[in-house]
């Protein structure tokens, strides 16, 4: 069975096995070497003896190699890996000896339309076995503890993958969209690589959606595809070097370029880990705006800003980004005084108005369906305290959550799954499938 069977049907990922799989695939890792020479991306802790933090490294057949801390920060995370490789299982189903709901294989495809309602179900916490999931085998992980093992699972067969932090998102969008409607949009692929029907964009990702996932694809790194010798052997890996070992650039420089840049690597991010610690430390730290003084002003004697009502005012705020908004309170310290308090208020339905994808969804009616809100509210009160209100607006610091969302790959990876389901919606609304 092809590779391409195994991809999301929804965010077009593939799943990661451990949190180094991206760089090796970028570095061209086999059997623990690689174009870079070794890769070096412990911590510290785990450098065998050797000096932390010293990044002279053996630079490999290439002759130049990214630094130690470079390579550390292309790691993604245990939840990123876990995000990519918990899916929900969109499939025909049949029941085992002992009642269980287990996937259906579809020979020849046969058409969902004419399987009872009853025959298509979501199938909750399944994983890609090691045993090979290219070849269509997936273990399902029960609440006790038990492992099932799936067989002929993916698209060839008839089912579709979709990660389960992106499900969640699916339901939000598309309320009650039932499997067997799914299922119904998804066999309108059309044939070779295609992940879903015509008409949705998976942006830069699509590019790694091939007969083996081609991680490096992911980067917008328009360069000759050769060296200067006219070699074209590896050349993803020379492009992502040349990207990593810029020079003129810093370290943080080249990790910003490699992950909210040209090499698009927030695409893999958990959509699903808001950025309530970096809002948290960014509100704390967070000084007035810079342009008020200590004492009165000309500007603030004479602003006539200061005899508007507060309704018009408020009305003002209501048309502006929340930054502008910061900076027009900041023209006098007492108009500062007077509606700094009201803005994180206005953040808050300015968010839920133009960027809801900031938000948790939930709690959806399917197994673990409270997830977001779960993790919502804990990330919040592990910070501020059990008290703090977490629902509708809560009191919490929305300016500082808006700026560090603003710079979060896992926010950005969120708001292009947000995009990906609202066209499923489309094509599911023009084909009368939903509502």
């Amino acid at each position: 069975m092809p590779t391409f069977d195994t991809f999301c049907a929804v965010t077009g990922w593939m799943h990661m096995w451990r949190e180094e799989e991206f760089i090796e695939a970028i570095s061209g890792e086999t059997q623990g070497e690689c174009l870079w020479g070794k890769l070096q991306v412990e911590s510290d802790d785990e450098c065998d003896g050797r000096e932390p933090g010293h990044d002279t490294m053996n630079a490999g057949p290439l002759g130049v190699v990214p630094s130690r801390t470079v390579q550390r920060g292309l790691k993604y995370t245990d939840e990123d890996v876990d995000g990519t490789s918990r899916y929900v299982l969109v499939t025909p189903c049949e029941r085992s000896a002992d009642g269980r709901l287990c996937p259906r294989i579809l020979w020849g495809r046969r058409p969902v339309e004419d399987l009872d309602k009853e025959e298509v179900a979501y199938l909750f916490n399944v994983y890609p076995s090691s045993e090979g999931p290219e070849m269509g085998i997936y273990n399902q992980h029960q609440p006790n503890g038990e492992i099932i093992e799936f067989t002929g699972v993916g698209r060839s067969f008839g089912s579709y993958l979709i990660t389960f932090c992106s499900f969640l998102i699916l339901q939000h969008l598309t309320p009650g969209l039932e499997a067997r409607t799914f299922c119904k949009l998804a066999l309108k692929a059309n044939g070779g690589f295609d992940v879903f029907p015509e008409g949705v964009d998976y942006g830069p990702v699509s590019r790694t959606i091939m007969q083996d996932v081609m991680w490096a694809d992911i980067a917008e790194i328009h360069d000759n595809d050769s060296d200067e010798d006219g070699d074209y052997d590896n050349y993803r890996e020379r492009r992502w070097l040349k990207l990593l070992t810029e020079k003129g650039k810093t370290d943080e420089e080249i990790l910003k370029e490699a992950w909210m840049g040209k090499g698009n690597m927030w695409i893999f991010k958990h959509p699903g880990i808001f950025p309530i610690e970096e809002a948290v430390k960014l509100n704390e730290r967070s000084p007035p705006p810079a342009n008020l003084s200590n004492t009165s002003s000309p500007l603030e004697a004479s602003s006539k800003i200061l005899g508007f009502p507060t309704e018009l005012i408020e009305m003002i705020l209501g048309h502006l980004l929340p930054e502008d908004a910061l900076r027009f309170m900041g023209s006098t310290r007492r108009l500062y005084r007077s509606f700094r308090a009201g803005l994180d208020r206005y953040t808050y339905t300015w968010i839920k108005q133009e960027r809801p994808w900031y938000l948790p969804v939930g709690p959806i009616d399917c197994q673990d369906g409270d997830e977001e809100v779960v993790r919502w509210q804990q990330g919040w009160k592990d910070l501020m305290g059990d008290d703090i209100q977490t629902s509708e607006g809560g009191d919490l610091p929305w300016l500082a959550y808006h700026f560090a969302c603003k710079r979060s790959p896992n926010m950005r990876s969120r708001e292009r799954i947000w995009g990906i389901v609202l066209q499923i919606k489309v094509l599911l609304e023009e084909a009368n499938l939903y509502p």
